[in-house]
């Protein structure tokens, strides 16, 4: 008896597993699942076998070779075009020189006695006999129905329930007659369950089924190639796992050390290097050169030479080759990290999803959907500010846009705005069809800043809006959530997520969405930027420079005020200038002390108190000094993102905190009204100097900033990283979206006291050996 392995098929329901590795190469035990196949037909003495190959032929032929390892004696046949499983074996035919035959699929594992079963076939003086199995859940198989003598009555390929007739399966292995191989058309298409085996069945050809004891398993999913793992490991199928056996079930190269637990049954091949107080199994196989971290738990999964960080949870995973994680990270169960892809720290791949090869996990990110292909030159993620950046064509596309639009449309209500520059308007469009194509209703924001933007936004009640504007070559995309504030940590953390995938958004199920014109424009916004001023305040001159505001927005608020606005800063003269996004205002005073934006906000804060409001909201990130401040008049300062609906709702209504228009007239009306110099009213402002700093970890961010609140105690969580008070001053920290680093911002009374501080939690970060 000679044998047919079919080995052309690609295995695309076992991706990305088998991206860029034929199906029957598929590791098993440190051997390829088809060297298996080999080692049961030599154990049944068939020694001559034809190998049809399809999908990257050249990787089997290498490690095969002509067989003689295996005490086979191994032949070739290549497919250009599939032809199906029966057209496969008939291209064959030189190979088998009229001799019956046994074909097995090259990604089955079974353990069967074919020696009875070709010794049944032969003694039916069978055609063709189809070797069966009973299954619970038969509805992902063909089913073949059988007499008591075993002949074969009819054939179902993959039937619904309301067909289901029995509970016999096909295996896809079978015996063959010469007679029956005749019959296969040459050169054409035919399969044997759908076409061959009914033709014969109606012809009345000998058909009989057989159902040997043993073991078999499609492996054709990644659930079905770990639970083959399982059912080898817990002694369900008999194959040669080629390692001594250190205790019952633990199937090791080596003795395991004396500080890693291991629950069998577990298989660990050569070269595998644990990590202290590591947990692996049960039901778990390392093969040779994979490495587990410290404290990682790793169970019922398969890592093929890949490498697992500290603190890790893998829980029925597979880790392809040269797949690798980050410290702290997640992999849920059934899901899959593709060969050399990473995970980043503390990042998490929620169930049955899957990372194609080469791919990169953010770090601290949360994988919902599929990453099936090549992301981006450079990994889009929320700077400080909490915006997007990238460079249009390379990280910024019109696909990327049309994505994020879809993953906004699915919010709702969303609006859509972008600066009066050309090179913009397709970027833009294709977020307004991505929003549209999911069922946003999409209003138009005409603003030209995301500042007014965001007040629109609010205005509308809308869950979601999207702001681009040029950056120098760069393009930036402000987004906003709910009331015009800035996204919550979750909605950042989704898109971040789900933004570079490639799997296709889904459409709205009640179709496209509406566009509709906002309703609310930019003289609505400027009414409401000057209405923080009270009364008018003529015979005040202000300068503001063009570069300082390009946009004219500042400047025609603040003559609409009546406010003397001139270019050139005069003797005695406050000037101003607006940030990019009309989100922060910059002030220099009488004598000419310059206020940067976090002392204007500061000063902001201040005014408001004065005029009686005791509640401010501030985002996390923002200066500690204000609560100081609000105490000394009896207020509080509320945290967006800590403190929920209470922070959001004074966030809306407290516009002067958000938006650098309303605070420039908030600021300039309380002057009029007071008659107070701006030198003056900063005299009051606590002593603040600000120093920024990012520092790189090699490892887990969720490590490094547990140490460091170990370190200080008087550390407090503000939503989002935490701040921790020294002396006078105060460090807020956070782990940096998209890399590993934390993000330091101290303040203190002076730049000398700022930058000590910045020093000596970098110092800290440095012993904890995490930089």
């Amino acid at each position: 008896m000679k044998a047919i392995l079919l080995a052309g098929g690609e295995g695309t329901r076992l991706r990305p597993v088998t991206a860029g590795l034929p199906k029957p190469m598929v590791p098993l035990f440190g051997k390829p699942v088809l060297e298996h196949l080999l080692l049961l037909l030599r154990r049944h003495n068939i020694t001559r076998a034809a190998v049809a190959l399809g999908y990257l032929p050249q990787a089997i032929r290498d490690y095969f070779g002509d067989g003689s390892r295996w005490g086979m004696e191994l032949t070739y046949f290549t497919e250009n075009l599939p032809r199906g499983t029966a057209g496969a074996v008939r291209a064959c035919e030189t190979f088998l020189e009229g001799e019956d035959c046994i074909v097995l699929s090259g990604d089955c594992v079974c353990d069967f006695d074919l020696t009875g079963c070709i010794r049944r076939h032969r003694d039916r003086q069978a055609d063709v006999t189809l070797l069966l199995q009973r299954r619970e859940d038969p509805l992902a198989f063909g089913l073949v129905q059988t007499d008591d003598t075993g002949r074969i009555l009819r054939f179902l390929e993959k039937p619904g329930w309301s067909q289901v007739f029995t509970d016999q399966v096909n295996t896809g292995i079978y015996l063959l007659s010469h007679r029956a191989l005749e019959r296969i058309p040459p050169r054409a298409s035919c399969d044997f369950s759908r076409d061959l085996f009914p033709r014969l069945l109606e012809e009345g050809f000998r058909l009989y089924g057989d159902l040997p004891e043993g073991y078999w398993q499609d492996m054709g999913t990644c659930e079905t190639y770990l639970q083959t793992v399982r059912d080898a490991l817990e002694g369900h199928v008999r194959l040669e796992l080629g390692l001594p056996q250190q205790s019952p079930c633990l199937y090791a190269d080596r003795p395991i050390p004396p500080d890693v637990t291991v629950l069998p049954p577990c298989w660990i091949g050569p070269e595998v290097r644990l990590g202290r107080h590591c947990l692996i199994g049960p039901d778990t196989v390392l093969e040779s050169g994979s490495q587990v971290g410290e404290g990682s738990a790793v169970r019922g999964s398969v890592l093929l030479d890949s490498r697992v960080g500290d603190h890790c949870t893998i829980s029925r995973a597979i880790l392809c080759k040269g797949a690798q994680t980050g410290a702290e990270a997640t992999l849920d169960p059934l899901s899959v990290l593709g060969a050399e892809a990473t995970l980043g720290d503390g990042a998490l791949v929620e169930e049955g999803v899957r990372v194609w090869p080469r791919l990169v996990v953010p770090a601290g990110s949360r994988l919902r959907t599929s990453l099936t292909a090549p992301r981006s030159e450079r990994s889009l993620a929320f700077e400080s500010d909490g915006q997007l950046s990238g460079i249009p064509g390379r990280e910024l596309t019109p696909e990327l846009l049309l994505r994020l639009g879809g993953l906004l449309g699915t919010e709702g209500r969303c609006g859509l705005g972008w600066e009066t520059d050309g090179s913009l308007r397709p970027l833009a469009l294709a977020a307004q069809a991505g929003m549209l194509s999911c069922g946003g209703e999409v209003s138009v924001l005409e603003a030209p800043l995301p500042a007014p933007a965001a007040w629109m936004a609010g205005e509308l009640g809308l869950a979601a809006a999207l702001f681009l504007r040029k950056q120098g070559e760069r393009v930036a995309l402000s987004l906003f959530g709910a009331s015009g504030l800035p996204l919550s940590p979750a909605q950042r953390r989704r898109l971040e997520t789900e933004l570079p995938g490639r799997e296709p958004l889904s459409p709205a199920r009640e179709g496209a969405g509406q566009l509709r014109r906002s309703g609310v424009g930019l003289a609505d916004y400027v009414r409401a930027v000057i209405s923080w001023a009270g009364p008018p305040i003529s015979r005040l001159t202000v300068s503001v420079a063009r570069h300082d505001d390009p946009s004219g927005l500042l400047t025609e608020c603040l003559e609409q005020l009546g406010a003397e606005v001139t270019r050139e800063r005069g003797p005695d003269e406050i000037s101003l200038r607006l940030s990019g996004d009309g989100r922060r205002l910059t002030l220099r005073t009488e004598e000419g002390r310059l206020l940067d934006p976090e002392q204007t906000l500061l000063l902001s804060c201040l005014v408001l108190l004065e005029q009686g409001e005791r509640t401010l909201a501030l985002s996390p990130a923002e200066t500690s000094a204000a609560d100081r401040m609000a105490e000394s008049f009896g207020g509080e300062v509320l945290c967006l993102g800590r403190d929920g609906e209470p922070a959001e709702r004074q966030a809306r209504r407290l516009l002067p905190l958000r938006d650098g228009c309303a605070a420039a007239c908030l600021v300039l009306g309380h002057l009029a009204r007071t008659g107070q110099s701006l030198t003056r009213l900063t005299a009051r402002l606590p002593r603040l100097a600000l120093r920024t700093r990012e520092i790189p970890l090699e490892t887990g961010r969720g490590r490094a900033m547990d140490a460091l609140a170990r370190d200080f105690p008087r550390a407090r969580s503000t939503g989002e990283g935490v701040r921790i008070p020294v002396g006078e001053g105060s460090v807020w920290l956070a782990p940096v979206s998209g890399r590993s680093a934390l993000s330091l911002r101290a303040e203190g009374p002076s730049e000398e006291f700022a930058t000590e501080l910045c020093d000596i939690i970098t110092e800290k970060v440095k012993q904890q050996k995490h930089l």
